[in-house]
Parts: structure tokens; C-alpha cells; sequence
């Protein structure tokens, strides 16, 4: 059974936006970290959201919930839908993530951080998260609803467009036999 192009082009538009949906929610579970080399160079990875560290240049670094910020994710496929996400933002000179709030280095040492307990890391990753949400600005009902409107919408036109599909063979008819009726006379 062959599909229509009709048919084809809405089951490929269909196949995009559930792509791209299950991308943009695959995201709020990852960390953005961006790691910045000696000569200025960036490295840009996405880590699971649960990490404790990540490694850049052969060496680890520390993901400490406290420095976590929002970025707002805008490349590729996400500047049809631009999404916040987690981001950390490491320099080689040190194993630990920038202060967000003065973007320089503070001193932590590797053994300094083992010595937090675990009950601290979750507050603290409690903390981090909340006071990043606080300075970003609430999502309204149309945010929250965007792309379940989108998929109802390339919904009911793609019905549209496979009920009109019949119409148009029935009025091709009707003129190849008015063609034909001309043609005859």
C-alpha cells in the first residue's frame, strides 16, 4: 500500500514534532557544562542530571548543585522550542564550577568536598535548584502548553488536507471529462 504524498507529508511533520518533543524533555533531565581551556577555547558537554563530576582534558571536575544556572538552549532543533536547562560553567585552573553570581573561582579543594555528606550535596542541590527557578521567570499557560497546541494543530490541518485530498481527485475529474467533452465536439 502506498501512502499519498498527502499522506507522506503529514506523517513526516507528525515524526518531527514528537522528535522534537521528546528531545526538548529528554533535556530538562541533563546538566549543560561548558569548560573553558587556557587559550579560550570552549568545551561544551551535556551530563546526566544525577552526575557528580564530569571530565574535560583528561581530568575531573566537580558538579556542585549550589553553582547551577539557567541557560537557555537556542541551537539546532531547539530554536523552534527554546529550553532552559542546568548549566556549569568549569575554567582549567580549577576542579569546581564558577560562582554564578561572581563568576570567578573560589577555593575548594578535592578534599575539602569529600568531607560533605551526602544529606549536605542534597540541600545543597535542593538550594541551587530553587534559587535558579526563583530568577527565572514563570512559565505561563501558553509556555506550558506550546507544543501539545502544535501537535493538535498539525493535527486537525493534517485531517483537513486528507479530507480535501478526495475533492480535489473528484474536481481533476470533472475537468478531464469536461476536457474530454470539448475535445469531442
Amino acid at each position: 500500500m502506498a501512502l499519498s504524498p498527502t499522506s507522506l507529508i503529514i506523517l513526516l511533520i507528525f515524526m518531527f514534532i514528537v522528535y522534537t518533543s521528546v528531545s526538548v524533555m529528554g533535556l530538562k533531565l541533563k546538566t549543560h557544562c561548558t569548560f573553558i581551556r587556557p587559550d579560550k577555547t570552549r568545551i561544551e558537554k551535556m551530563i546526566k542530571a544525577k552526575q557528580r563530576r564530569v571530565e574535560f582534558d583528561g581530568g575531573w571536575y566537580y558538579v556542585i548543585p549550589n553553582r547551577i544556572i539557567l541557560k537557555v538552549m537556542d541551537s539546532g532543533i531547539y530554536k523552534l522550542f527554546p529550553t532552559k536547562v542546568s548549566s556549569l560553567i568549569y575554567k582549567w585552573d580549577s576542579p569546581v564550577p564558577l560562582d554564578p553570581n561572581t563568576f570567578q573561582n573560589s577555593w575548594e579543594t578535592p578534599e575539602a568536598r569529600k568531607a560533605l555528606n551526602k544529606e549536605e550535596d542534597i540541600r545543597a542541590y535542593s538550594a541551587g535548584n530553587v534559587a535558579s527557578l526563583a530568577k527565572s521567570k514563570p512559565q505561563g499557560m501558553l509556555d506550558r502548553f506550546f507544543p501539545i497546541i502544535v501537535i493538535g494543530a498539525v493535527c486537525v490541518i493534517g485531517y483537513m488536507l486528507y479530507s480535501l485530498s478526495g475533492k480535489v481527485d473528484m474536481l481533476g475529474q470533472a475537468v478531464n471529462t469536461l476536457q474530454k467533452m470539448m475535445m469531442g465536439q
